[in-house]
Order: C-alpha cells, then sequence, then structure tokens
C-alpha cells in the first residue's frame, strides 16, 4: 500500500509540474523519468505524451514515444502448443509429455489488438515521414512490423527493401538516430533483419532472406556477408549444395578470411562426403580463424583426415 501511494505521489508531481514548465527536453526528461519507473505503458504516461503532442506535434521523441506507448499497449500473450522444436527463432518455454509419451513445447505466442497497433504505426509512419534519414525511426518500424506479420512476412519486406533503395538513391553516408539508440551501419542493420528472417525460417521469411540479400548485392555486388546470405538459403532451406559451394566460394574470392563461408563450407562438405573440400576448408579456418579452441579443433579434424 505505502508503494503504491508513493507512485501516486510521484505520478502527481510529475504531471502538475508540466503546466509551469514545458520545454521538449522538460517533456522528453519526464517521459524518461516515468519509462524507466514503469514502463513504456505506465499509468501517467499516456496524459504527458497527450499534453507533449499539443505543444509539439512533429516533435521527432514525441512521436516515437507515442508509438512505443500503443505499439507496448497493443500487444497481448497467449501460451500454444506446437509440434516445433522452436517457433519464429524461440525456444519453447515450457515442454512436457502427454500419457501417451507424446511431445508438447508450449510457447509464448505475441498478439496484436487491432486498434492499438494501428494507432502505433500511424505515429512511426509519421516519424518517418518527417524524419526520413533517422535510421532509429526505420528500425523501429520494420521490426514492429516483422513481430506482428510472425511467419508470414510481406509489408516488413517491402518495407526493408524501400529503405535499401531510398538509401543508395539519396547516397546517405550519415544517418541520424534516436538518442539512446543502437547506432549501426546501415549494412549491419540490414544484415541484422536478414538474421532474423532466418531465424524465423518460415518458407516466407526464407525467401525474404534472399531477396533483401540479392537487393543489397545490387548496389555492391562484392558484399561477401550478403553473398553467403544467398548461399545459406541454398544450403540450409534448398538443399542445393552445389549453388551453395558455388556462392560461399565466390564470397571468398572477395573476402579471402569470410569465416561464415569457410565455417560453412566445412558443414557442407560433410554433408556430400567431400573430404577434399573439408580439408581445404579447415586449412583456411586455421590460419584465418582468432579463436584457439577452433584452430585446435579444426586442427585435429585436419590431421585425422590426412592420415586416415
Amino acid at each position: 500500500m505505502k508503494k503504491i501511494i508513493i507512485i501516486i505521489t510521484f505520478l502527481f508531481f510529475t504531471l502538475i509540474s508540466l503546466n509551469a514548465q514545458n520545454t521538449d527536453k522538460e517533456f522528453q526528461d519526464r517521459y524518461n523519468l516515468l519509462v524507466s519507473k514503469l514502463g513504456y505503458d505506465g499509468v501517467g504516461i499516456e496524459t504527458l505524451l497527450d499534453k507533449w503532442e499539443q505543444k509539439s506535434p512533429d516533435n521527432v521523441n514525441m512521436l516515437a514515444a507515442k508509438f512505443s506507448y500503443y505499439f507496448t499497449k497493443s500487444i497481448e500473450y497467449k501460451t500454444e502448443d506446437k509440434s516445433e522444436s522452436t517457433y519464429l527463432g524461440a525456444k519453447p518455454i515450457l515442454s512436457l509429455k502427454d500419457s501417451l509419451g507424446r511431445k508438447h513445447n508450449f510457447f509464448s505466442v505475441e498478439y496484436f489488438k487491432a486498434d492499438l497497433f494501428k494507432r502505433a504505426m500511424e505515429y512511426i509512419a509519421k516519424a518517418v515521414q518527417l524524419y526520413p534519414n533517422n535510421l532509429s525511426l526505420r528500425e523501429a518500424e520494420i521490426r514492429a512490423y516483422m513481430r506482428y506479420e510472425k511467419e508470414n512476412v510481406l509489408i516488413s519486406k517491402t518495407k526493408i527493401i524501400q529503405l535499401i533503395d531510398y538509401s543508395y538513391d539519396k547516397s546517405i553516408k550519415n544517418w541520424d538516430f534516436l538518442e539512446g539508440n543502437s547506432v549501426w551501419t546501415f549494412d549491419e542493420l540490414i544484415q541484422s533483419f536478414c538474421y532474423d528472417y532466418y531465424k524465423i525460417a518460415s518458407p516466407s521469411a526464407y525467401e525474404a532472406f534472399k531477396e533483401v540479400s540479392e537487393k543489397m548485392l545490387q548496389f555492391n555486388k562484392k558484399n561477401s556477408a550478403f553473398i553467403d546470405n544467398i548461399a545459406s538459403y541454398y544450403f540450409v532451406y534448398k538443399k542445393d549444395f552445389s549453388k551453395a559451394k558455388s556462392l560461399y566460394n565466390r564470397a571468398l574470392r572477395y573476402k579471402k578470411d569470410d569465416l561464415v563461408a569457410i565455417k560453412n563450407l566445412i558443414l557442407l562438405s560433410r554433408k556430400i562426403s567431400s573430404e577434399r573440400l573439408e580439408k581445404k576448408n579447415l586449412k583456411k579456418l586455421i590460419e584465418y580463424s582468432k579463436d584457439s579452441l577452433e584452430i585446435n579443433s579444426a586442427l585435429a579434424r585436419y590431421n585425422f583426415l590426412k592420415n586416415k
């Protein structure tokens, strides 16, 4: 009870003081304080953001905060029994066997209240329109759609491809970021989206993984990271080992110490029972890896194959 009284008192004095002090910085400071205590959708935050919006309807931080508020409010979780060992890249929160010995994997699955999700996306869309060079806003919009779409990705993929086109059309070298947000290079951010698609591992997500990577290669055909992505699409999803091998080797022509390509070629060589290919890439791993345990393991395997 005492804790509740303290929180109510804290909120009262925080909100009442807005009548006297209402610069954008002061709104931001009060917002940050409330979020630190109560979360993005805590008691009193909507009132604070409404007042801030009345004063500065186009303020980038207010728009981002409004998005965070409605997006967080829109989420609801349900526990579902699924046959998969992973779902959307996540492990089950609980695994049990029934009386017949059948395994049940229970996952916490996100769902979204349509009206609140729509309001959230309206705010982030307005923010992106007003501040198109802010990469934090672009990332927030795309990740929100990723979470909403689950395994059937479409809007997020379209937004990523539009972002890539915008980046190269405008020749943007220095992106803006919201204060306190992760600072990515553009390539790092796009690769992180690709990785999320790879983890989702649905047919739609695998196709998006490939399409986004191909889009990046339109602007830089020597980018080994995105060549590796397409190689992995053929290796893991399509099981086309010949195509995958050719693409990993292409990546190595552009970046000889590409450890992703080297390690995947080792795995691929075992799939196709090619000791010659495995030894070739074990030697590269020994040469280019910085991990002593990895080097020793590769060396032991190489010596075993050599002395067979």
